[in-house]
């Protein structure tokens, strides 16, 4: 009998290689949501940095999550379904307009992981990058699928911006995370 060498570096023979994918937690979660996920079997990550933070009476080295509510997951899409059941986890990431779970890809993550765990200054997370003016569309909520330009008020909320010629300007605030450039969306 001929060894095989293992399908996805685990050791073991499988039919599909692990994803990375992103995990919800609830709000202060992550930690507990990652320890019940390892003992379930998967493989985690959670961004964090160390922060000097000053109280009244002292200073402390804390640890701080770069996500909030967010566990990177290594899962095989097999276990999808279970991973989804786990009552740490609240959801998972899908792109807009999709049932099915994001997957990032491995390259990404390593990269990711390098700069957060390297860098000698904060690594800040932003949202993706939504111009004013450009024309997007909202993936979520009771207004999916409404198209506009994007806009910002006086306070610096993402807006969404309908223009009725010759009448007036309808807005909405709208989350970043819940709108997406139009040319690249499909409903």
């Amino acid at each position: 009998m001929s060894h095989l060498s293992p399908a996805n570096g685990t050791g073991d023979r499988e039919a599909h290689p692990k994803h990375w994918y992103v995990a919800f937690t609830h709000t202060n979660g992550e930690r507990a949501a990652s320890t019940a996920l390892r003992k379930a079997g998967f493989a985690t990550y959670i961004p964090t940095r160390t922060e000097l933070r000053q109280w009244s009476d002292r200073k402390k080295h804390v640890e701080v999550v770069l996500v909030p509510r967010v566990v990177f997951v290594k899962a095989l899409p097999e276990d999808i379904p279970a991973l989804v059941r786990m009552a740490a986890v609240s959801s998972l990431l899908k792109p807009p307009g999709s049932s099915t779970p994001a997957r990032i890809p491995d390259q990404e993550m390593e990269r990711f992981i390098f700069m957060v765990g390297n860098a000698d200054t904060a690594v800040e997370i932003t949202p993706p990058a939504i111009v004013r003016g450009e024309r997007v569309v909202i993936t979520r909520g009771s207004l999916r699928g409404l198209e506009g330009m994007a806009d910002e008020d006086s306070e610096g909320m993402r807006r969404i911006t309908i223009r009725l010629d010759s009448l007036c300007c309808a807005s909405v605030n709208v989350p970043t995370t819940d709108i997406a450039p139009a040319e690249n969306h499909h409903i």
